[in-house]
């Protein structure tokens, strides 16, 4: 039994890893990147629900989730600008 579920857990943790590695991978010689984050109140450092984040002349978007976080995949590598409304505030 203790085999078995070693061996789940393994195998779990390969798919993982193999999933990270995709998410990072190469089309062709471009190169992509994740970008992570939350969006807080300055004020009352609250997390801000449902901003829009978007890249600078990009399609690529993502809402804040219940925690203020959000992630954008296969974003170009290299530095970027990102867009942030968020209903109720002025940035």
């Amino acid at each position: 039994m203790k085999l078995k579920l070693f061996s789940i857990l393994c195998l779990l943790q390969f798919s993982n890893f193999a999933f990270s590695q995709t998410e990072n991978a190469q089309l062709g010689d471009l190169q992509f990147q994740t970008i992570r984050g939350f969006i807080r109140d300055k004020e009352s450092q609250r997390f801000i629900v449902g901003a829009r984040i978007s890249i600078e002349n990009s399609s690529l978007t993502d809402t804040t989730h219940a925690d203020g976080s959000f992630t954008i995949k296969m974003v170009p590598l290299g530095r970027q600008n990102l867009i942030v409304e968020a209903k109720n505030y002025k940035l």
